[in-house]
């Protein structure tokens, strides 16, 4: 164990330093292989941010790019959500959760696991264009896979012992009692062995909304997607982080039922498989504007026409607190090297990125010079405020005004960085 610990530190410093070295530091190497590490100031600055920025993220998009709200509402049926365990790195505490449940914790206590509330109906709605290409690699349909991790993770916990509880107040109290001991393990073992697929069926049968029958096969396919075998250890791979699995079989019948992995697997899950590489870019674009009008925001977009010049794009305008911001929208996929600074990964992408940068700033040069066109209409004394839009958080490699709006507002937005930019303005 404590090998394996030591080789798990050395992945993490290794993994570490080649993520910054992809993005601009230097190492001299000795004969006897230490090394010296070199940075500046400016870098270290841009490491900080980007880091603060990444840590307010949620699982909102798949690494195709894209983006999805994962927003949950109390309207949000039970059947559109799931949880999944988080690791706890920044130790918040969780005692005001399980006080709800009736359940007091000890001041001290911190857990392993934070529980993470994942709306899979909205990724599920947002990927949907994307489920012929998954059935075409994988055998099965993407509402089969969305089924099977709600209805495995429904089982996890909620157990029957808890729905034969006769008083409310019980059945909550149980409710915590598993929900904590998943924040402690991030996983339960359950005896479902060779009832896999029964247990499924059985958990969805009794679903209050009714879910689309599932073809025959496509549901053993997606089980066997989600289980860790022989067959898939070779191609777990350290630097790409996976693939990760939520099942994993043990003797005599049981099996691992891990809920840590779910945004894991749902992220990744089109690694590799053949999509429409354009209609990624429409769908976000969609997205985006939608989210802008559920905070009640009115959204302008589309060719805006001047007598003063061509026509020029618009994929998202919002006029609000005497200012206007302009948006340009990039659905960019996210390679698995990404994570790791493959330098030529992080230089193309900060190209494409820049080049997009000269557009929208060009488009605000371009309405600032002309407020009122023929299709349109700006508040002449608006601010002008243009911004690149990605489903990721993407990395600033440089600090100047032609990058950031602000010291604390980077120029290239994640969508839910931009929302909350948006937030901000309408009520400050």
């Amino acid at each position: 164990m404590y090998f394996i610990e030591g080789l798990s530190y050395q992945y993490w410093r290794v993994t570490a330093l080649l993520r910054v070295l992809g993005k601009g530091t230097t190492v001299t190497f000795d004969a006897a292989g230490n090394w010296t590490y070199s940075t500046s100031d400016e870098l270290d600055d841009l490491f900080r941010s980007i880091d603060m920025r990444t840590q307010k993220e949620n699982f909102d998009s798949s690494l195709i790019g894209v983006w999805f709200t994962n927003d949950i509402t109390k309207e949000a049926s039970a059947n559109q959500v799931i949880i999944s365990p988080q690791y706890n790195v920044y130790k918040k505490p969780l005692r005001d959760i399980f006080a709800r449940f009736g359940i007091e914790l000890p001041s001290e206590f911190i857990a392993n696991c934070v529980p993470a509330v994942l709306d899979v109906h909205a990724y599920l709605e947002a990927h949907q264009r994307f489920s012929e290409a998954v059935f075409q690699r994988h055998g099965f349909h993407l509402a089969t896979l969305i089924h099977a991790i709600w209805a495995l993770g429904t089982s996890s916990l909620i157990t029957r012992r808890i729905a034969n509880e006769s008083s409310e107040s019980e059945q909550l109290r149980r409710f915590g009692e598993h929900l904590l001991n998943m924040c402690q393990r991030g996983y339960r073992i359950m005896s479902i062995g060779q009832d896999i697929k029964r247990e499924v069926n059985s958990i969805l049968a009794v679903a209050d909304e009714g879910f689309q029958e599932v073809p025959e096969g496509e549901l053993e396919r997606a089980i066997s997607h989600l289980m860790l075998s022989h067959d898939v250890q070779k191609l777990i791979s350290l630097w790409s982080g996976g693939p990760r699995h939520m099942l994993v079989p043990m003797r005599d019948e049981h099996v691992i039922v891990d809920l840590h992995p779910i945004s894991a697997i749902l992220r990744s899950l089109f690694f590799r498989t053949q999509h429409d590489q354009s209609l990624r870019g429409t769908l976000f674009e969609e997205e985006f504007r939608r989210s802008i009008k559920a905070i009640d925001l009115d959204c302008i977009s589309g060719v805006l026409r001047s007598p003063a010049g061509g026509p020029r794009e618009l994929d998202a305008g919002v006029e609000v607190g005497g200012q206007l911001f302009l948006f340009e929208c990039v659905s960019v996929e996210l390679p698995l090297d990404y994570e790791i600074g493959k330098p030529d990964t992080i230089i193309g992408r900060r190209e494409r990125l820049e080049k997009k940068v000269d557009q929208v700033l060009s488009l605000a040069e371009f309405i600032k010079g002309n407020p009122i066109g023929n299709n349109y209409a700006f508040k002449a004394h608006n601010i002008v405020r243009p911004f690149v839009v990605s489903p990721f958080c993407e990395w600033i490699g440089e600090r100047s005004a032609r990058l950031w709006d602000s010291p604390d507002v980077p120029r290239i937005l994640s969508a839910r960085e931009a929302i909350e930019l948006l937030k901000a303005s309408k009520t400050g």
